[in-house]
């Protein structure tokens, strides 16, 4: 009789060892600090790990679009079906609302029994939930589960951008889809998209109706500007003013053109195409464009260019001439700031802003007189651009930046794409801009043309769009290029 209780207790005591070294609690699960992209500000790790069942139960104290998000997330990668709380029922996933955390914030705690998401808004709660599916990804095991820990996050920058530049060839619905989605994970909250270059144009116009054919429709747009808006990013459109204007002269050649000396008219090729911004039905196109933009993105930002490689066709142009002479423009790089003034206006009225490229401010004065020192405002033209212009910077300088801050304008820093090394040493906010003027410099960006980006994963992108998220969330004391590589070859 002992001998069969002995066995009994001692194949009881083998099994629940095997049982015990089986279970996912018992592997090595990383932290956020290990698997997590961009690196959260603060990771304690702490004792066990939760694992999840075939059901979570949890508390909806979420907009209905970031439930349903997660909710499908979850199902669709883990097979693990979210479902709410009944009278009665304990949640494991709770959602709590916390006004002390800032904008895009949030709080995780993970213990044995439940998982806590704090925020105070529902960006925060599903920059929350992102980083909780990061963790689950990393899960080995036969059953989900993540290490106990606790998580405090918080973006650096409010605007996290990628620029892409469509000019050349064109992603269809589903490409910019998985585009949007890997900036999701990321926690990049703007897409910048050139719709307009020198060779192409993509945007479609109803007032014009008799442009190009490989265009994003209007319909298009609205269903990516949706699905955008549920992974909290916004969609700002770029159309290049005054300049690569080549593509829009196929189909409207009296927007821009000059006369040769037989009397017949010709396009200036390329870049140093512009706009005829002499012609009332030039000014009164690129209202109609600008104003179909702002009302079709909805995101409250146009990125307008700016850049100008030649001024020649101006310079040829008898009506630009007389038009520099009637506004009181003594160059034509004057001219160019005075018509970003007049889009900013024009914007502003339909409660938006204007971003353009760094050399339109050139020697240009604000309106808010009270923060420009006098030697800022030595050569300003007489249409100055108002303060709340967004200038874009190219990898720019604290010297450069710094004389535009005392303009009072806000600033967005974009990072060489040479190389990663490059992206992951480079440094958004310059030491050498004062104190008192760091909060000018509001986002950081990356560029990738369509031609990376339709290549997937196959390509650099996944890296320089991961650096670009390091760059906008982290501090640089948190950014590491080879902790990124490392988690990255270990998703594929």
């Amino acid at each position: 009789m002992r001998l069969s209780v002995l066995a009994v207790s001692i194949v009881s005591i083998v099994s629940a060892l095997l049982m015990s070294a089986a279970a996912p609690s018992e592997h090595y699960l990383p932290t956020a600090a290990e698997t997590v992209i961009p690196s959260p500000v603060f990771v304690e790790a702490k004792k066990g790990a939760f694992i999840f069942e075939k059901t979570l139960l949890s508390d909806a104290y979420v907009s209905p679009t970031t439930y349903e998000h997660l909710k499908k997330r979850l199902y669709d990668e883990f097979r693990i079906e979210l479902r709410n709380i009944r009278y009665g029922q304990e949640a494991s996933l709770i959602f709590e609302k916390n006004r002390d955390i800032v904008s895009e914030g949030y709080k995780i705690d993970i213990t044995k029994k439940r998982i806590k998401i704090e925020a105070s808004s529902d960006a925060g709660f599903f920059y929350g939930a992102t980083t909780l599916l990061q963790l689950m990804e990393a899960s080995h095991g036969e059953q989900t589960a993540v290490a106990a820990q606790s998580v405090t996050d918080y973006p650096r920058f409010g605007y996290r951008s990628v620029m892409l530049d469509t000019g050349s060839d064109t992603l269809d619905m589903k490409k910019m889809t998985l585009l949007l989605d890997r900036m999701s994970d990321l926690k990049l909250n703007t897409l910048h998209w050139k719709l307009t270059d020198a060779d192409k144009w993509r945007f479609e116009v109803k007032q014009y109706p008799f442009i190009g054919t490989e265009l994003f429709k209007q319909s298009d747009i609205r269903r990516l500007v949706d699905y955008a808006a549920e992974r909290h990013i916004k969609i700002i459109p770029h159309i290049e003013i005054p300049s690569y204007t080549q593509s829009i002269l196929t189909f409207y050649p009296w927007l821009g053109y000059e006369r040769n000396d037989d009397g017949f008219d010709r396009f200036i090729d390329g870049y140093e195409s512009l706009y005829d911004v002499s012609n009332p039905r030039t000014v009164d196109f690129l209202k109609s464009v600008i104003e179909e933009a702002v009302v079709l993105f909805g995101s409250g930002f146009v990125h307008i260019g700016g850049e100008v490689s030649s001024f020649a066709s101006w310079e040829r142009n008898p009506k630009i001439v007389s038009l520099l002479e009637r506004k009181g423009y003594g160059t034509s790089d004057e001219l160019r700031a005075g018509i970003a003034a007049d889009i900013c206006s024009f914007v502003a009225e339909r409660s938006g802003k204007v971003i353009g490229v760094s050399d339109i401010t050139a020697s240009i004065s604000v309106k808010n007189k009270d923060i420009v020192n006098a030697s800022d405002n030595h050569n300003a033209p007489h249409t100055p651009l108002p303060a709340d212009f967004i200038i874009q910077f190219e990898h720019g300088d604290g010297e450069a930046m710094t004389a535009e801050a005392r303009k009072g304008f806000y600033m967005i820093n974009t990072c060489p794409d040479t190389d990663f090394e490059s992206v992951c040493s480079f440094e958004p906010l310059p030491e050498q801009i004062p104190t008192e003027l760091r909060g000018r410099v509001i986002g950081v960006e990356t560029v990738v043309t369509d031609e990376l980006a339709k290549e997937g994963d196959n390509c650099d992108f996944t890296l320089y769009s991961a650096a670009c998220a390091e760059l906008g969330w982290c501090s640089s004391r948190n950014r590491n290029g080879n902790r990124l590589k490392k988690i990255l070859s270990s998703e594929h």
